[in-house]
């Protein structure tokens, strides 16, 4: 997350804006209460820890991150999803904006690639909702 943050990546993609100043919250857990389906399964989950590995918010859009270390095929949705979820719930007092990112970063001697997608849940208490809006690719080349 720092790397993205850091060489403004996270600024260009989400904001395309690599001046944006967007206030940045680092990793934290919390627990909360959830209620949310899955499809047509209704679901509450009481006392939910989960991890949040970064949010950013700018002009009232808040983003929550998810980042790996490694290139992966697939990933958990919940682990967007949850915190997805408890920011919307917290928005019913404010006009927020609020989306998800997942961020992969790879190494080696050479370089670095970091992919990043950017995701919304067209129905905020549906699990499968998710969409992807966009996503892209930023090559750290070393000098």
């Amino acid at each position: 997350m720092s790397v993205g943050f850091n060489q403004r990546i996270i600024h260009d993609f989400l904001y395309d804006d690599i001046v944006a100043s967007p206030k940045m919250y680092g990793a934290r857990r919390t627990k909360t209460t959830l209620n949310y389906s899955i499809g047509k399964e209704k679901i509450t989950a009481s006392n939910l820890q989960m991890e949040i590995d970064l949010t950013t918010e700018n002009n009232g859009i808040v983003t929550v991150f998810e980042g790996k270390n490694n290139f992966l095929e697939n990933f958990a949705v919940y682990q967007l999803y949850f915190p997805f979820l408890y920011y919307y719930n917290l928005k019913k007092e404010n006009k927020l904006e609020i989306n998800c990112c997942y961020l992969l970063r790879k190494r080696d001697d050479e370089k670095s690639v970091i992919k990043i997608y950017k995701y919304t849940f067209e129905d905020p208490v549906d699990m499968t909702s998710i969409k992807l809006i966009k996503n892209a690719r930023y090559n750290l080349i070393k000098r």
